[in-house]
This record gives C-alpha cells, sequence and structure tokens, in this order.
C-alpha cells in the first residue's frame, strides 16, 4: 500500500528528522522523569554521581536496610546570597587574624536543602564525637532494658591522664555513684571529659566504631601529623541529623539525646549568636596544640516552627577569639532564616 502518490524532497525529510530529535529531547528534560520509572536519583547515579540517599550500613539486620536520610547532591540555589556574605565574613575574619580557616554546613529538614563553605574540610572534633557514645549508650539500652539506669561507682586510675578543657565544665567526682543517664548528662550537657571516659569502661568500643559505619561516615581519618581523629563539618552533621529524624535511635531515646544537648551549658558560641529564648540544641567540641586552636559547634536551631541544622568549625592561632567567630556566624545565619517569608 502507498501512503504517499509523490516522493518527498530530502530537504523536507532531513528538517523533519531534526525537528523530531529537538522535540524529543526537549520532552524528555522537562518531562516528569517519575512517569516512566525514571527518577533523577536513578539517572545522577547511573552517571556515575554520588547517590542521593543515605542508608544505615548495619550487620544487624539481613533484608532491610534501613534509610536515615534523603539528600540532595546540589546546593540549594536560594541560599546562594547567604553562602557569598558567609564567605565574605570568613574571609574578613582571616584577615583580622581571627581565625585562620573555617566552615559553615547548613542544612533544612524540610525539604533536605543544604549549603556549605570548606563543608568538607577536616578538623579535629574534640568533644564533638562525645555524641557517638551516646549513640552507642542508646543502642546498648535497646539491647539491655535498664541500662541507662545502671548504677555506677566512680574510681579513677591513678594514671588517667584527660584532655585540659577551658571552658567551664561541671565534673563528676570520684566515689559518687552516678546511672549511665546521669553520666551522659554530665558528658552531653556539661562536655565533662571525665564522665566520657567512664562511658568509655561501660559502652563496647566496638559499638562505637560501628555508630560511625551505621551512618555512613567511615570510621574517623586520622592526620599522619598527629595520629588524632579529623572530621569535617558536611560528615559530622549527620549525627545530628539522625538524631532529629530518630532513624539510629528508637524516638524516646532520640527525644533524650535531643534533650541533653537541648541543656548544653557552652553558650560562647551559637548561643551568643542567637536572640535570647532561642530554641537550640547544640554540642560543641574544641582542640589544641598549644600552637593551634580549634573550636567547633553543632546545633539545631528552632526559628518559628522550622528546623534548620548549622555546623560550624574554626581555627586559629588563639582560642580567645573562636567563640565570638561562632558567635558572628551563627547570628548571620540566623539573621538571613528569619527574614526569608
Amino acid at each position: 500500500m502507498k501512503f504517499f502518490k509523490q516522493q518527498i524532497p530530502v530537504h523536507i525529510a532531513l528538517l523533519t528528522f531534526f525537528l523530531g530529535i529537538v522535540t524529543t529531547a526537549l520532552f524528555f528534560k522537562t518531562s516528569n522523569w517519575g512517569k516512566f520509572g525514571i527518577t533523577p536519583a536513578a539517572k545522577s547515579t547511573r552517571q556515575g554521581k554520588k547517590p542521593l540517599s543515605a542508608r544505615m550500613e548495619s550487620s544487624e539486620f539481613e533484608y532491610i536496610k534501613p534509610l536515615l536520610f534523603i539528600d540532595r547532591e546540589k546546593e540549594a540555589d536560594q541560599y546562594r546570597k547567604l553562602e557569598s556574605s558567609l564567605t565574605e565574613l570568613i574571609d574578613d575574619m582571616k584577615q583580622s587574624g581571627q581565625i585562620t580557616g573555617g566552615s559553615v554546613y547548613l542544612r533544612e529538614f524540610d525539604r533536605g536543602n543544604w549549603m556549605g563553605i570548606n563543608e568538607d574540610v577536616l578538623y579535629h572534633p574534640g568533644s564533638l564525637f562525645k555524641v557517638t557514645i551516646m549513640l552507642a549508650a542508646f543502642h546498648e539500652a535497646e539491647k539491655k532494658p535498664g541500662f541507662l539506669d545502671q548504677s555506677i561507682r566512680v574510681e579513677f586510675p591513678g594514671d588517667l591522664q584527660l584532655p585540659v578543657q577551658n571552658f567551664h565544665v561541671e565534673h563528676i567526682k570520684e566515689g559518687e555513684t552516678y546511672t549511665v543517664r546521669d553520666l551522659l548528662k554530665y558528658a552531653i550537657s556539661h562536655s565533662d571529659n571525665y564522665a566520657y571516659w567512664q562511658l568509655t569502661q561501660l559502652v563496647n568500643p566496638k559499638s562505637i566504631d560501628q555508630v560511625y559505619l551505621d551512618l555512613g561516615m567511615g570510621l574517623p581519618q586520622r592526620g599522619q601529623d598527629d595520629g588524632r581523629v579529623r572530621v569535617c563539618a558536611r560528615e559530622y552533621s549527620k549525627m545530628l541529623i539522625a538524631l532529629y529524624n530518630s532513624t539510629y535511635a528508637r524516638p524516646v531515646h532520640s527525644e533524650l539525646g535531643m534533650r541533653l544537648m537541648a541543656d548544653c551549658t557552652f553558650h560562647e558560641g551559637m548561643t551568643a549568636g542567637l536572640p535570647d529564648g532561642t530554641k537550640l540544641v547544640h554540642k560543641y567540641g574544641e582542640w589544641d596544640d598549644t600552637k593551634n586552636f580549634e573550636l567547633h559547634e553543632s546545633g539545631i536551631i528552632y526559628i518559628g516552627d522550622k528546623p534548620y541544622l548549622l555546623t560550624i568549625m574554626t581555627k586559629g592561632e588563639s582560642r580567645d577569639p573562636l567563640p565570638g567567630a561562632v558567635a558572628a556566624l551563627t547570628k548571620s545565619v540566623y539573621k538571613s532564616l528569619s527574614e526569608r517569608p
């Protein structure tokens, strides 16, 4: 059967073919890929890009892999102006000698939008990693009912040497009896190194390492210069994301962890950069080798009914200016977020 009585000119046939290709390309560019069983995440994965979800890498489960959170591959355009102002602020503080380096990671929980400045630069975490032993203790409590209410009489070995803490800290006392819950309060709310040491005697070390592995962080990297662990702002933030989403510990334990962090007694950093009464859940960490100093803080700031995760890491040649740097960066972030419609 003949469809055409006359032969189609070659130039018309080529033009029709070209327009067909263009139309098809535009269709797939603007269409909802989900209708065809192809998601943007799946497309990115096929192109060799990092997957956009994080799942618990636990050997405890055989048939499931719990979802920890969904991530976005690229920074959100809505934070470009804030990113520019924070970058300028960090540069100003570096030029003035207040800091020698700084990193910021901001994440919105509702949609997973995020923004980062030097978010992959490694720092010494200091007491930030006390959150790790808290998460490990929560897992112990799930396996051993009553673990958090177990009582321990504190005895320190004579050769015990712990890092010096330069901000006001309330310590547990030798010879006194505390529950595991009490020790967590001192370790997280007061950042007490003695309480942390006592917890390391009660929580299985393998459980602590497993927290890093489960959250997809890998075991902490150690620097070749001093052998101490390092972490970046973006990776550390996974701990607070898991706590807020209650995807690592049970809700009752996640809520307990958040309450302990809400009672943090360190007020020179993020707290100083926020209006009085702002709801804040946070943990800080410090480190120094007497020549180089670092101060970091990671928290969840509640602006109205919206929670935002903010992690700030700083380093400098002096300890004293660092809390002010954290406060200034926090203030800038809060101002920008509170002005958003």
